[in-house]
């Protein structure tokens, strides 16, 4: 469940996820050149991943940098990023972690809502589900039983689902649905890695916001 092309990524992809409960990692975005060279400096703790923004499959055209430790390395990858891919950048906090969890919802024609749950990380699709909108929280648990045996992580798991259901509720429908619409609309997000930190609050690691058109 993946679009093609742009995404809203980063700061922007965040804020307008904000009201999922989910712990959202340090994160510092860099937006120009004089933005560039501040940022090595600003950084609060090492290791920081650095990820070209903006783009819907960064990894396949190697726009993520892991375990960047130290400042120079931090100078050095911003520079290359800023050749190959443009602005805005980012380098955000390296999470310790498990297991990754895939959280994805699509906005089909006919305004069909559908959720997908399953394995998460950069192979995802192998083990995932889809479920028509909305869920009650008892077929979110059901959904969740088959991949999650802890009782806490599940629980985590099924408010985040229920929350993001709320979410899409309120989104503008496509247009020609006789509902108001968003220029264009929002029509897919994508929360995959979400994991568990160290200290088991659920946290996402990456995220992406798809418009149509």
């Amino acid at each position: 469940m993946t679009a093609g092309g742009a995404a809203i990524t980063g700061v922007a992809g965040r804020d307008f996820l904000r009201a999922l409960p989910l712990r959202w990692p340090w994160l510092l975005e860099v937006r120009s050149d004089a933005d560039r060279a501040a940022a090595p400096g600003r950084i609060s703790a090492f290791p920081v991943v650095a990820k070209a923004e903006g783009i819907a499959h960064r990894q396949q055209v190697s726009g993520v940098w892991r375990d960047v430790r130290d400042t120079r390395t931090a100078e050095l990858v911003l520079e290359l990023f800023a050749g190959a891919f443009g602005y805005p950048l980012s380098l955000a906090e390296l999470v310790p972690h498990g297991r990754e969890f895939a959280v994805g919802w699509q906005r089909r024609a006919g305004d069909e809502d559908i959720l997908m749950f399953g394995e998460g990380g950069s192979d995802v699709g192998g083990a995932v589900e889809f479920r028509l909108l909305p869920l009650t929280r008892r077929q979110a648990r059901s959904l969740l039983s088959e991949y999650v045996a802890d009782p806490a992580q599940r629980a985590r798991l099924v408010e985040l689902i229920l929350a993001l259901q709320d979410l899409v509720a309120g989104l503008p429908a496509r247009p020609g649905s006789g509902l108001p619409a968003a220029d264009p609309p929002v029509t897919e997000i994508d929360l995959n890695p979400v994991t568990f930190d160290k200290h088991g609050e659920l946290i996402a690691l990456d995220w992406k916001v798809f418009r149509s058109g």
